[in-house]
């Protein structure tokens, strides 16, 4: 998540998010990451320019796997980051976050950063299921994406909201179909109707609801990657005028 705008906005409480352009969260097996050298260096997923430091090597594989969902969901975008992205797995995440953040992206630093699945597991339940591995995954995703829509090659600065919008795509992508749809239920609605309604104020109200609201808008779309490139470009949320 962006630590800059409404603090209480950059949670990752977010909902996990049929469309011709998904991809199936199961799909995909990535294979077992492996050692860097260095005590403190981490482990590098394989086929992906991701490496994961902090915590055990069940949690770091975990970490890689929800990684590669992501950016094999985000490939035919042709985004791409100037070097390895960094995840670090953490006991508690930094000061200012909403106290049922699980994760967040710090622009500045370019660092991701994820609770340990130990520490996820205290919540028992998110997103109104209860905690398992799947959701874990679909934590750093959201969290990938966020790292990925940083390198967009306009370079301008994106509306929080069109970020978000972004990482939760990825986010529900990146969750089997059939969890999907239970986090889904817990979260009713019909996606937003209007791009107007994609806004700051909107995803600072209810995250929660503005992700699972982001998710079915984009499935109703024709051409799905067209649109995030679209949203991306800026073309779709717009920064909202001041008052």
């Amino acid at each position: 998540m962006l630590p800059s705008l409404a603090r209480a906005a950059f949670l990752l409480l977010i909902a996990a998010c049929g469309l011709p352009l998904r991809v199936d969260a199961q799909a995909q097996q990535p294979a077992a990451p492996s050692a860097s050298a260095g005590p403190d260096a981490g482990l590098s997923c394989p086929g992906i320019a991701v490496r994961v430091s902090g915590s055990g090597q069940a949690d770091r594989a975990l970490a890689c796997e929800g990684a590669a969902l992501a950016l094999h969901f985000m490939a035919p975008l042709g985004l791409h980051a100037p070097d390895i992205l960094p995840v670090e797995l953490v006991d508690q995440l930094p000061a200012g976050l909403r106290s049922d953040a699980v994760g967040c992206y710090a622009t500045s630093s370019r660092r991701i950063l994820v609770l340990r699945y130990a520490e996820f597991q205290r919540r028992r339940e998110w997103l109104g299921v209860p905690v398992q591995p799947a959701l874990y995954r679909a934590v750093v995703a959201h969290e990938v994406a966020h790292a990925m829509a940083a390198c967009r090659p306009s370079g301008r600065a994106l509306p929080t909201a069109g970020h978000e919008y972004f990482a939760y795509v990825v986010m529900f992508a990146s969750l089997p179909p059939a969890l999907r749809e239970q986090v889904l239920r817990r979260l009713p609605g019909c996606g937003f109707d209007d791009p107007a309604q994609i806004n700051d104020m909107v995803y600072g109200f209810d995250p929660m609801r503005f992700g699972a609201e982001a998710w079915r808008h984009w499935s109703r779309q024709r051409d799905g990657m067209d649109t995030l490139r679209r949203l991306l470009d800026g073309q779709i949320v717009e920064e909202l005028p001041c008052p």
